[in-house]
Formats: C-alpha cells, structure tokens, sequence
C-alpha cells in the first residue's frame, strides 16, 4: 500500500487486498492507453493510404516545422502553431506515432503575464499538463527536452501519484526550471528529479536562489548529470567549493555569488569542457588555471579590468584548446587583442548583431563561425546589394542572450553563420562568381553605414554606385553617400515586399522562397512522377507529360538543376511513318544534338540512352557534330540502347564512336539489328567499362559464334537465337563472370556448353526450349548446386515448369510473360518463390479488388518493358508489374483480412 502511495491505516486484510487488486487494473488500464507500441487502430477510421511513404510525410512536416518544436499550452499558441499537427495524428496509427515523436520538447513558461499570479490558475494549469501526458489521444509521449517555470514544475509533483510521475518524467534529457517569481529552490524538488528522471542529463535554472548547501550535494546524486547551467541563478550565502560539483560533469556554468566567495571551483579530476561565468575576477582565473587546457568552450559574459591580462594570458599561450567563445562586446577592445594573437579560436559569440560580430571576427584567420543576435529575420542580411562577410547562415532559433538583461529568458533570435571564403583574400569583383559556386546557400551580408561610407575615397564610392545602376558622374561625394543610402532603403523596402533570400535573381524573374527544402520537394516530384523518366520528342507526348516539369525548371536556378538531374532517361524512338523520306532522320538528329547542347535545356545527364539507329548515325556524323559535341553529348551515358527500325546491318564505325565518346557506357542493347561481322564483337571487347550486353534482339549472321567473342569482365549476357548454317561453337569463356545469361532458344548443345558455368548463373532467361533439351535443363535447375534466383520462361513449358519448381528450392522470382492469374497460379507450384512479375498490356484497377480471391502478393512497381513472348516488332510491349508475397494465403477468409489490416499502405493483389 505505501508502494502504491495508498491509505492503509485502519482497514482490514481483505480491505487491503481489494484496494491493491483494484489499483493493479488501475495501473494496467493506464499502461494499455500510455505509450510504446500501441495499435491505436481505433484511433482513426478505416484503412488509410499515403500518396507518400510515411518517412517522406515525415520530412515535410518536419521541415514545415521550421523552428525548435515547444509544446505551449495557451490556447492562442496552439490554434495558431499545432492544430494542424494536432489534427494529422488523428488520421492514423502511422502519423500519430510520426507527429508524437515530433514533440520531442515541451515548453510552458507562465510568463511574466500578471494572471498566471494565482496559485489557483498555476494548480489548473499542472493537472492540464500532467492530463495530457497521461491522455491515450495526446501526441505528448515522447518529451526529452523540458521547459517549465518552477512553480508548475512544483504543482505536477504535488498533485501526481509516484507512477503518474515515472511516466511523465522518465524519458527528460535536458530540463530548464524557469522561476518566474524568484523563489528559492527546494530540496524536494531535486529529490524529484533524482527519483523520476533517471534519464537526466542536463539542468538549467533561470531566476531561482540557491541558499542551502544541500541543493549541490543533491546533484551529485544525479547518475547521468553530466551539464549544469547555473549561469542566469543567484546563489547566496554560500562558500562555494570544488567539493559541491561532481567530477562526471562536462559543462558547468556558474553565476556570481552574493554574501559568499568561491574557495575553490573545479575538482581536481574535473572532465568539464565547457565552462561559463557570470562575472570573473582574477583570484577565479587562478582556481580554473590548471584546468583551462581542458577547457574548450568558455563563457564569460562579464570580466573584471584587473583579470583581463591573465586571461589573455591563458587564451594565447600555446597550450590553449578553447575553439569556442562567448564574450561580452563591451570588451571588444580586449578581444581585438586576444583574436589576433590566439589560433585556436573557431567560433564567437559576442552578443551583438551581424555587423558588430562578423568586425570582431574577421581579425582571426582561425574563426569560422560566428554567432549573432537581432531581434528581426534574417531576410535583411541576406542582401546581395550590401557588403560581403563570406559567411553562409546556417540556422536561426530563439535563444537566451546572457549578454543582455538578466531576466530575458528568451532573449533575441541567435543566427549561426558558417565561413565559405575569406573577404578579404578576394577581389570584390570575385565575390558572385564564388558565391555563385554555391547556389543552396545563404551567404550574409552587411548594411554600408553612413561612416564606412564617409571614410571611402571617390573611386570606392563610383564603384558602389554603378553596382547599384546608378549615374555617378558630375556628383560630389556627399551627393553619391545620400544616393547610395537611399537606394540601400529602397532595396530593403523592395525586399520586404517580396518573398525572401534568393541570390540567384538572374536566372528567374522575382525573388522565389519554397515552403520546403529543395530536396524535399525532389522527393515529392519523384514520388508524383511515377514510372521511369524518359524523354520523347514527341510533342503530343511533351506536351502532356513534360510541360509541368519543364515550368518548374526555369523558375529559379536550383529548380533548373533539379529537374535537369530527374532526367537522367533519354528515350527516343521515332515513329516509322516519319522515316520514309529521306533526310528526316538527319533533321531530327540535329533537334535532339542541339537539345543536348542548347544552355536551357534541362537534358544535362542522361546516363540511359535510347535511341533508333538512323537517329544514332545522323548525331554522330561529322556532318552533324563535332568531336567536342559529342564528348558533351554521350559523355555520361552507362546505358545505350540502339533500336534499327529498318534491320540494317550494324557498322563498325558505330561501334567506334561508343568508344571515343561514352567512356562510362556500361551496358549495350541492340535491337532488331543485323550483326554480320565479326570485327563487331572483337571492338565490343574494346569497350573498357561493359558489362552488360543484350544482342537478344538482334539476328547474328554468317558468323560462327565463340567464346573468344565475348570479353570475360561480363557480368550479364543475353543472346539471339541463331539460325541456317551458323551455330555456337562456344558460349561462355572459361574465365567467365556471367551472372544474368539468355538465350532466346536453346538446345541440347547450348545446355552442354553452360553447364560448367551453370553454378555461377543466378538469373536465367530461357524463352523458348527444344524438346529434347527439357531433361537435361531440368537435371541442372534441380541439382543441389544450382543458384538460379530468378527465372524468364515461356508459360506454353507448363508442365516443364510445374516438374522444376517442386523440385527446385533456389528460385526466387519467376516471369512467364503473362497475366496475374497464370503467373500467381505457376508461382504456387514453389515454396521458394516470394516475387513475380507478370504483364498487362494496360493498367488493370481490379487487380487490388478485395471482391475476387487474395494471392498474398503486393504490387511493388510497374513500368513498361518489352516482354520478350510476344512478336519481335513490338518494341515497348505491355506494363510489367511487379509483385512481392508477404503472406500465404490461407482458406479462411477472416485470417487473411487480418494480415492485410496490419499493412495498410500496401497494394495487396487479387485474381
């Protein structure tokens, strides 16, 4: 009963045992509706699917989320900041665990609004807070992060039972105690954190006392306390020593104290490597001495006359590691001192603004990052009309400003900001051309004032004003200084008026700023643009698939460098009518060179080309385009399909010019071309990088193929059928890596000549099979040797199949060019098989109809891809859909519905 915190005194053994019974399923009740995993399938209604993958939803909303996340109780704050957020992680089991997760911070600082005064309104406001952690439909599952003024903190622990506080506090990291009426801080309130919060690494406190040696001798008892912020605290009547800090600390940031002294600060094992101080006299520097090589962040806001030269002292000896420097600008003059004179010095924070900061820094060769303070956006500073600092703004957030007045518990925005180049190695005129190598980022600049411009010479103002466009000539130089100021105003009117920081205004009209991340809104194109990226000429084909894209390309430079890096597929295959004139061809090579070529055009990197061969010849003519061109054109390519639309013969000097121009080109296709010379083969060999060639539509002729045709690096090899008086002496080399091997039809000789490569083989492509070679393949698929994962075969073999596929426990994925229904009803023959792929010649919808009977299978993709069973002249052939199994199907219908249930962004398939 004491465990449970319940009363006891007075009643019977059988009174006791009810109550604990009953507070059991109390408790049990509680855990079912708190946090970890739960199904909340009740929480939303019915089966919900995502246009995006939930990690996708994940990242939009995150970034949406632009600033720290601060959960705020106030009514105002949440209708304005979360209800959006609030109404997502109804929608489903998915989203209410993303957008919990989101809510890692909690944040309610009753302010210093005069009605939060009442005790009354601070109870109200602890039971609303503990309500929502406790709550099964509150997102509040997941705090790390905690921020609450002292008096609610104290009112939660006064009105919550011992279990109630496990589960609220248990999972805090940092946790920052705000007293908004300076209150001393009680022992019971560390005995708190020490009981609940085992998982307590950092304390802050702002605006309390410490008055009882007791509260330090607490905190040492915190196991994983290892930061103590004490900066913005008062301690009084204390002598502080060394004794009252544990030795496990590493950040320590100590106030000044009142009506006591510091005998000692640091213990003699101190780990501490960030330390801070209120106000630092000499006899302090001296107790931190032997310990300032440890040191490498120091916070000092306000420092004594008389210890300024031992500081500098210890900041610009050798032995000091200090990368990080927070200092009142009230002592610039000191720092102008120190900067120069210390190199290890990487980043400051002086408290002031960007022009005062980045004046102090730019002293230093070894400061990179500086810290700076407005109480404004930083749109203003991210002008390229002022003057360059060569530093980029990496992130903004609302943060404490120790420089300022004690009790602005919020303080300013804090930019941090990065150094790209130093300003002052680099020629003005040099500035956009460096800046511009780094489209995505925000370099910072600083506002001219009326001084710096009063101690400019008149060729340094001419040069400012025809920066600005405007007329110099015949002004006196107090004339040029009030048109420069006014027009500084007029771009900062003007930038207020438009969107935000763009630096690239040449390259679109207007100031754009995205709501998301450029790499988000990739993700979002990618994911609405569905199948494979290839591009057509065709302008009915342009005009409904590629317009939209094309519009987004020319509104700003990164746009243009993202929808040109989507188009990677180059697919053009000419209609046939349009071939039978002569010169079209050529014409059309010319549209697509100088598409290539034109600087506006988003084809900048295409890695997969295809093209018709007519079209191939008329590019890489020297009639068409030179050598230079062509390097451009065909320099990125690793895959080339070329498709001869009239069955010409292959020339070797096609052949040729893959290998000048595409010297990544990986994989060849060939389609419904004639191969007649041997030589083809001998400079296909040639070909550095190849390792994929697919001859399975070509027709080889008047050739007797060997394995000296075939270079040993290939790792997959598909051939055509050969017919009349030519035959496969050899296939494989002895040395052979294949993998992936096909043959459009295959033999009694052709099983032979693989079978001592046959144990390499883990997709194999047989379409067509001799009778009297069905035994011998099927021994090889059965043997205990095989390693056929993936397997092509013509569905006519049935009976072969079903005989294979008993047998054979290697094989994963199976295709035999045809529809759902037969190829589901082949894969069933095997245990093995857990993907298959079968072919639509259109988008069938009633595929995923839960009305016809499940396979277990999920769609996965689909694209259009030749289907190898039908006739040699349908080049693209039908839709190819792949599937994956994630159950077997069982006969009771309720079973699969429930398996189903618990994947509800899946596409399960149905025959």
């Amino acid at each position: 009963m004491k465990e449970y915190s319940l009363k006891h005194s007075g009643l019977k053994k059988d009174l006791l045992i009810d109550a604990i019974i009953n507070h059991q399923e109390h408790l049990a009740d509680l855990n079912s509706k708190l946090v970890t995993d739960n199904t909340i399938d009740k929480y939303h209604r019915g089966t919900v699917e995502y246009r995006l993958p939930t990690l996708i939803i994940y990242r939009i909303i995150r970034d949406l989320w632009h600033d720290d996340i601060n959960f705020n109780l106030k009514t105002k704050d949440l209708c304005r900041k979360y209800r959006r957020l609030l109404s997502i992680a109804l929608v489903s089991k998915e989203l209410f665990k993303l957008i919990s997760s989101l809510f890692t911070r909690f944040q309610l600082i009753t302010g210093l609004d005069s009605i939060y005064d009442s005790n009354y309104l601070t109870d109200i406001l602890a039971v609303k807070i503990k309500n929502h952690y406790l709550h099964p439909l509150s997102i509040v599952k997941n705090i790390r992060h905690f921020t609450l003024s002292m008096e609610i903190f104290k009112e939660i622990n006064n009105l919550s039972t011992s279990f109630e506080l496990g589960v609220i506090f248990k999972d805090i990291r940092k946790l920052s105690l705000i007293c908004v009426r300076i209150k001393d801080v009680q022992v019971q309130q560390i005995k708190s954190m020490i009981k609940y919060m085992s998982s307590l690494e950092s304390l802050r406190m702002c605006g309390a006392v410490i008055d009882s040696i007791k509260i330090f001798q607490l905190l040492r008892q915190i196991p994983q306390l290892t930061s103590l912020d004490f900066l913005n605290t008062k301690i009084q009547k204390i002598n502080f020593s060394s004794e009252l800090i544990s030795s496990s600390l590493k950040k320590l940031k100590l106030p000044e104290i009142y009506g006591g002294y510091f005998l000692s600060i640091l213990p003699s094992h101190s780990q501490v490597t960030t330390f801070g101080f209120g106000y630092i006299t000499l006899e302090q520097i001296t107790m931190i001495g032997s310990h300032f090589k440890n040191i490498t962040k120091l916070v000092l806001w306000r420092i004594y006359r008389t210890s300024e030269s031992k500081l500098e002292e210890l900041l610009c000896s050798p032995e000091c590691k200090v990368h990080t420097l927070y200092v009142g600008y009230r002592y610039s003059k000191w720092l102008e001192n120190v900067l120069p004179k210390n190199q290890s010095i990487e980043t400051i924070d002086v408290g002031e603004n960007l022009l005062n900061t980045f004046s102090l820094a730019w002293q230093s060769s070894s400061i990179n990052r500086f810290i700076f303070h407005e109480n404004f956006e930083v749109s203003e500073i991210i002008m390229n009309s002022y003057r360059p600092t060569g530093y980029i703004h990496i992130k903004s957030k609302f943060r404490f400003n120790p420089g300022k007045f004690l009790q602005t518990s919020i303080g300013p925005i804090a930019h941090y900001a990065k150094k790209i180049y130093n300003v002052l190695e680099i020629i003005e005129d040099n500035f956009k051309t460096i800046e511009s190598t780094y489209p995505n980022f925000k370099f910072l600049y600083y506002k001219s004032t009326l001084n710096e411009l009063d101690k400019m010479n008149r060729n340094e103002l001419e040069e400012i004003m025809v920066k600005y466009s405007l007329k110099q000539s015949g002004l006196k130089n107090d004339t040029l200084i009030d048109a420069i100021i006014k027009h500084q105003e007029h771009l900062i009117d003007l930038k207020s008026k438009l969107v935000t920081n763009n630096s690239m205004e040449q390259y679109h009209r207007g100031t754009v700023e995205y709501r998301l991340p450029t790499l988000i809104i990739y993700r979002i194109i990618r994911d609405l643009w569905h199948n494979d990226i290839n591009l057509n000429l065709i302008t009915k084909d342009l005009h409904s698939k590629y317009r939209w894209l094309f519009s987004i390309a020319l509104v700003s430079k990164e746009f243009f460098k993202l929808i040109s890096s989507m188009f990677t597929r180059f697919l053009h295959i000419g209609a046939n009518y349009s071939y039978i004139y002569d010169g079209v061809p050529v014409v059309t090579a010319v549209r697509i060179k100088n598409h290539f070529l034109n600087p506006h055009s988003i084809i900048k990197n295409i890695s997969h080309l295809t093209l018709s061969m007519e079209i191939f010849v008329g590019i890489t003519s020297e009639s068409t385009s030179t050598s230079v061109e062509l390097g451009v054109i065909f320099n990125n390519v690793r895959k080339l399909k070329l498709i001869d639309e009239f069955i010409k013969d292959i020339q070797v000097d096609q052949i040729q010019s893959m290998i000048q121009y595409m010297p990544n080109l990986c994989s060849f296709k060939l389609c419904h071309a004639v191969i007649n010379n041997i030589e083809i083969f001998q400079m296909l060999k040639l070909i550095p990088l190849l390792t994929t060639l697919d001859l399975e539509m070509t027709k080889i002729k008047n050739i007797n193929f060997t394995s000296k045709l075939i270079s040993s690096s290939l790792r997959k090899l598909k051939l055509p059928e050969i017919s009349g008086k030519d035959k496969y002496l050899s296939i494989l080399p002895n040395e052979s890596k294949v993998t992936t091997f096909g043959l459009v039809f295959v033999d009694t000789k052709e099983i032979k000549m693989l079978s001592n490569h046959f144990k390499n083989i883990t997709k194999l492509i047989f379409w067509r099979i001799y009778n009297s070679a069905e035994s011998e393949l099927e021994e090889l698929l059965c043997s205990p040797e095989c390693k056929v994962r993936t397997l092509y075969f013509d569905y006519r073999f049935q009976k072969w199949l079903e005989r294979v596929l008993s047998k054979n426990q290697s094989i994963e994925i199976i295709d035999i060019g045809e529809d759902l229904s037969l190829t589901f009803w082949v894969a069933s023959k095997s245990s093995s098989i857990n993907r298959l792929i079968f072919h639509e010649n259109h988008q069938q919808s009633d595929i995923y109809s839960k009305e016809l009977q499940p396979t277990g299978y999920i769609h996965i993709k689909s694209k259009y891809r030749y289907n190898p069973c039908t006739s040699v002249l349908n080049i693209v052939g039908g839709i190819a859909n792949y599937a994956k199994k994630i159950y077997n199907v069982s006969e009771n219908t309720d079973d699969n519905q429930a398996i189903e249930a618990t994947y509800p962004n899946h596409k399960f398939l149905y025959n």
